[in-house]
């Protein structure tokens, strides 16, 4: 990945951040956002990858407001897994999770490096846009997720795909979203 790309991959995981922890506090504007704007997303992506309640799911980037997560669990039943680098963003998100939960789901918030996180029992794996070592969390899921693991890949849409991700992935198919990202459907062929 190039200069160019890691920096804006910086600029907007430091945005995501700065509006979570906001959002925390005033947690009526995140409800308004995640409502009208990535519910419709997430439904896609849901859709994309056919996800349902046989599936275990992580996505490594959850956030302070790992509201992907929440909503996969609540949409489809499956086994979900939300990891961040971040400690405090993991204790934001574990409380955010108890305080939103809104039917019985299967829901794990735990810290974690996606580069380094055991990837072995997922069905589908989601890369948050927000994450900064693409490198890394790629050489993971080589090494360590099941080879027909279904992987969701947010990136920013001003950059192509084929330049960041590795050789061994092709895309399946490219979800574009409103305003700069797009959600990047990949299939492992080595």
């Amino acid at each position: 990945m190039g200069i160019i790309e890691r920096f804006f991959r910086k600029l907007v995981g430091l945005s995501f951040i700065i509006w979570e922890y906001t959002s925390t506090y005033i947690p009526s504007m995140a409800r308004i956002v995640i409502d009208n704007y990535s519910l419709p997303i997430i439904k896609k992506e849901v859709s994309a990858v056919r996800i349902s309640r046989d599936d275990r799911f992580i996505q490594i980037g959850c956030g302070s407001i790992p509201y992907t997560a929440l909503i996969i669990a609540e949409l489809t039943g499956a086994s979900v897994t939300g990891i961040d680098i971040d400690p405090v963003a993991v204790k934001n998100a574990q409380i955010y999770v108890k305080n939103n939960k809104r039917t019985p789901i299967r829901i794990n918030i735990e810290e974690g490096d996606g580069a380094e996180y055991n990837l072995s029992n997922f069905d589908v794996i989601m890369i948050s846009l927000g994450v900064n070592n693409i490198e890394g969390v790629f050489a993971n899921i080589t090494k360590s997720a099941k080879k027909d693991a279904r992987i969701i890949f947010r990136n920013l849409s001003r950059f192509d795909p084929h330049k960041i991700i590795p050789d061994e992935y092709i895309v399946k198919k490219r979800l574009i979203h409103p305003m700069f990202w797009e959600s990047v459907i990949l299939e492992r062929v080595r």
